[in-house]
């Protein structure tokens, strides 16, 4: 931590947005006594001054063009980090203060005044990379540093960021609408109803009811409609709902009324035994009522009848 520079920050550093002044200190706080050598990240500027990204890089930005930052010539104290993750060095500009720039003796934006420091008003740094992890390169602006060229256009083409382009290659998705007073099924969906036996009409009541009931909103209601009818295909077959369903066999037991009526018993008097036992299987094996007391050696009596 430098006294001097700490103080030149509070008191004499030319700087009155409130973003770039704390950046400044914090900047202040690594160098040494003469000002240079301070380097950190964007990311450690963002944890100790509590601003966002965008407004410590803008806030750097700010201070570069007032000329009390300038990049450092001596880029090693960065050198024992990862390629790809060294921040930028910068030296701070301790001869410029409120009473220079009121006296005009600090025409130069981006000008050094002091032994071993960058006194080329043309020179920048060119940034590649992530926000975090940053290659810091210097390179010369020839068009500032000619003034004949000033005015030129450049021949360069504007540099647009790689996500500017993703976004507008995306096609614009259609907005979500509820169905529409006339909409019908089209073609495709009357040719799949007829080829998979589907009651297209009733389907298309309970499509349009589901979707008034529930306020359904769709991009594209023929593809909803189709998926409709795949879903509802098992339902939509006339001769499934249509068909009423079997009855089950009956099967017989030792006090059905059946095993009971041929054994000439009531429900009081119902035994568990083995002739109404086997009566029961006989019964139940498809037997009439005939055959199966005729095997027992029972006499029948009554007419035969077919076991329901």
């Amino acid at each position: 931590m430098s006294v001097q520079a700490l103080s030149w920050a509070l008191d004499e550093a030319p700087v009155a947005d409130k973003a770039a002044r704390l950046v400044l200190l914090y900047m202040a706080d690594v160098c040494d006594r003469r000002g240079r050598g301070s380097w950190q990240s964007v990311t450690t500027l963002v944890k100790r001054t509590r601003y966002g990204r965008t407004a410590v890089k803008a806030a750097i930005a700010e201070l570069r063009d007032l000329g009390v930052i300038v990049v450092s010539d001596d880029q090693s104290p960065a050198m024992k980090l990862p390629r790809g993750r060294r921040p930028i060095v910068y030296d701070l500009c301790l001869d410029v203060t409120w009473d220079s720039v009121a006296g005009g003796r600090n025409t130069t934006p981006m000008g050094v005044v002091g032994e071993g420091r960058n006194t080329t008003p043309c020179e920048g740094h060119i940034s590649t990379g992530s926000d975090s992890d940053r290659v810091e390169k210097t390179a010369l602006r020839g068009s500032e540093c000619d003034p004949n060229t000033k005015d030129k256009p450049t021949t360069n083409p504007p540099v647009v960021p790689q996500g500017d382009q993703q976004q507008e290659s995306k096609p614009a998705k259609s907005p979500r609408t509820e169905l529409p007073d006339g909409w019908m099924p089209n073609k495709s969906h009357r040719v799949y109803a007829a080829e998979h036996g589907v009651d297209l009409e009733r389907s298309t009541r309970r499509f349009r009811r589901n979707a008034r009931d529930n306020r359904t909103r769709s991009r594209n209601w023929d593809s909803k409609f189709q998926s409709w009818l795949e879903d509802e295909l098992p339902n939509n077959r006339p001769d499934t709902y249509a068909q009423e369903p079997k009855p089950k066999p009956h099967t017989h037991t030792w006090k059905c009324r059946h095993v009971l009526a041929l054994l000439h018993r009531d429900e009081d008097n119902a035994e568990y035994d083995d002739l109404s036992c086997h009566l029961a299987s006989l019964l139940n094996q498809g037997k009439t009522s005939g055959e199966a007391l005729k095997e027992l050696g029972l006499p029948n009596e009554d007419e035969e009848w077919e076991i329901a």
